[in-house]
């Protein structure tokens, strides 16, 4: 008989070795080693047991769902839903549907306010009460930054610098805490779930008002995912236009550089930094997202900051 209840410590390995079997068999699947599930849960600062609901069938671990605890600006609850998998040999049965109803009764015991969720099936989860995002992010194609003058310098985030996190973790609270739906992020989450986890595969760059022989403060960082032709922008922050308009200018010259043909943002025209890089490609257009919704306790619209969750990736 099947058992929906709370991972248990002893069960970490079992879980990840489960969910890397799943996401193999999954269609387009590829194999993903049950490592990378496992840092999910060491990298993250504010990793409890009890985010973890299990299926148990035949005494194993049949299916799972992770809820994600984060408090974002605006004074709202966020809830990540992530880590979604069901073992091939117990598919078909609908465990992951209970298990998302169940952490929806969760979610509202909590105080959750909202419920986001990144998926390339959205039809699944729209039938438990997700919805799509509803704007579109932009994907720009083929980068023309020409050649200009800026009073910065760019260097590469060094991750065993406490100044350097110190310096990102300001300009993010001075881009972002003015919004709605960005994470309020601590150090510890800087340093283990972001720089050490989430971003290593990533370019980390810092923008020094000055030169490189006189720098005269951080003024701004950008954050870029590399792909072979495609990359995505996660994030970015600056103190300044001034700043901003130069971070536009350096991702498109780096995109270039690199031989780059399409860059992705997860924002919407009109929104942040898109307006200052989109004279530096040659075209444009909008991409659905792959970010879902689900209002739990609040009814109002969905906060427009949201889209900065990109980088936080649950």
């Amino acid at each position: 008989m099947a058992t929906i209840r709370a991972l248990r410590e002893e069960e970490i390995v079992s879980l990840c070795e489960m969910l890397s079997r799943a996401y193999k068999e999954r269609p387009r699947g590829t194999w993903i080693e049950p490592e990378y599930f496992l840092q999910f849960i060491l990298r993250d600062p504010s990793y409890q047991p009890e985010q973890i609901r299990v299926v148990e069938e035949d005494g194993q671990i049949a299916s799972s769902v992770r809820i994600f605890n984060r408090e974002i600006y605006g004074g709202l609850r966020l809830a990540g839903i992530g880590s979604v998998g069901t073992s091939p040999k117990y598919r078909g049965q609908g465990y992951a549907t209970m298990l998302l109803k169940d952490a929806i009764r969760i979610m509202e015991e909590q105080g959750s306010d909202i419920s986001i969720l990144f998926t390339g099936s959205p039809t699944f989860y729209e039938r438990v009460g997700w919805t799509r995002y509803p704007k579109p992010g932009t994907a720009l194609t083929f980068p023309e930054p020409g050649q200009e003058e800026h009073p910065f310098a760019v260097r590469k985030l060094d991750p065993e610098s406490r100044e350097d996190l110190a310096d990102m973790a300001r300009l993010y609270v001075r881009t972002f805490s003015g919004l709605r739906g960005p994470v309020v992020r601590g150090l510890d989450y800087w340093r283990m779930w972001l720089v050490e986890w989430r971003w290593e595969m990533a370019e980390v760059w810092l923008a020094d008002r000055g030169s490189a022989d006189d720098p005269q403060g951080t003024d701004g960082y950008v954050v870029l995912e590399p792909g072979e032709r495609r990359w995505t922008l996660l994030e970015y922050g600056s103190a300044s236009p001034e700043a901003l308009r130069f971070l536009a200018y350096f991702v498109s010259w780096r995109c270039k550089e690199r031989g780059v043909e399409e860059l992705y943002v997860p924002l919407p025209r009109g929104l942040g930094a898109i307006e200052f890089l989109l004279p530096y490609w040659r075209q444009s257009r909008d991409q659905p997202s792959s970010m879902m919704v689900r209002m739990v306790r609040v009814a109002e619209p969905v906060p427009e900051g949201l889209v900065y969750l990109l980088a936080d990736h649950f």
